[in-house]
């Protein structure tokens, strides 16, 4: 009976790395989205395109890429307030499903350059490093910078505006626009949208090809935000967490109201430090972290203090 008894053996340590582990994660969502989509894509069949040639031509030549499905590159320029008045009999296609594709697979397409790049770096170090390369201001710079929005087929009133308010304020920030890793404008979010959907057109194009995507897309987001650059420039919200935690600290930031400008609060043990606003969420958080960061010395200073006369 004792030799049919199966001896209880101690459970090892997992052999994942938790680097090798957040690229798994990514891996395996890109798996499941190729294997979707390869299921109901069709043969090669290049549909009738609309778009002047002259424009395809264009596009082509800022991506450095040639399609082979011109039909790709249409839907993927094409926001879906342009049939609004102007179908000219098209079927509806606008760029929200590649976008949709393009967004899941250039993350996936990056992490694998950071994590081959950095083979050291953890987890928490690789997150914030991703997550500059792709947020919605350094996609939006990019395609300011390689002219794109005016090859957008839309019906959007402002949107020529916002796009010349947005470079306008950018260059005043810096000379090299893609360095500013967290800056306080409003970003026209369309042009994000884009950069993703071309990237979900590749993708398709080049029949699911993760490797040749991304040799086309580091180009187009050159320059790429290194280690380097995070270090001179940490994400305010999340320094600002750290900086009070180290010190036995309880941070947080709350909405305080919303509408038209949203008011946040930096607080520390329940105490307000300092305020941020913006029309948009995240540069509201961002603005009055980087406020409170900037108060905190004098507030820990001053806390103190107050600590130290109670106990008097």
């Amino acid at each position: 009976m004792d030799s049919l008894v199966c001896p209880v053996q101690e459970e090892e340590s997992s052999p994942w790395s938790p680097a090798l582990s957040f690229c798994f994660w990514f891996g395996f969502a890109f798996l499941v989205i190729k294997s979707c989509i390869c299921k109901r894509r069709k043969p090669h069949r290049e549909a009738k395109t609309n778009m002047a040639s002259s424009t395809i031509r264009a596009v082509e030549e800022i991506l450095s890429y040639r399609f082979k499905d011109k039909s790709l590159l249409e839907e993927a320029l094409t926001h879906s307030s342009y049939y609004n008045n102007n179908n000219n009999g098209e079927s509806f296609r606008s760029y929200q499903r590649l976008e949709f594709l393009g967004d899941m697979v250039l993350g996936l397409a990056l992490s694998k350059y950071l994590y081959l790049k950095y083979p050291s770096l953890d987890p928490g170090h690789l997150s914030p490093l991703h997550d500059a390369n792709i947020s919605n201001e350094k996609l939006v710079r990019v395609a300011v910078r390689h002219h794109l929005d005016s090859y957008i087929r839309h019906n959007i009133s402002d949107f020529q505006s916002e796009v010349k308010e947005f470079a306008r304020a950018a260059r005043a920030i810096s000379q090299e626009d893609d360095k500013v890793l967290y800056g306080s404008i409003k970003a026209p979010n369309i042009l994000a949208d884009i950069v993703e959907s071309l990237a979900g057109a590749i993708y398709v194009d080049l029949n699911f090809n993760l490797q040749k995507l991304w040799v086309i897309f580091e180009n187009l987001l050159e320059p790429i935000v290194t280690l380097e650059d995070l270090q001179q420039q940490p994400e305010p919200v999340r320094t600002f967490f750290e900086q009070c935690q180290k010190q036995g600290r309880k941070p947080d930031i709350k909405r305080l109201s919303s509408g038209e400008n949203n008011i946040v609060g930096a607080y520390v043990d329940d105490v307000l430090v300092a305020l941020g606003s913006s029309d948009q969420m995240d540069i509201a958080r961002r603005n009055a972290a980087k406020l409170a960061l900037h108060e905190l010395p004098n507030f820990m200073a001053t806390n103190i203090t107050e600590v130290c006369d109670k106990k008097r």
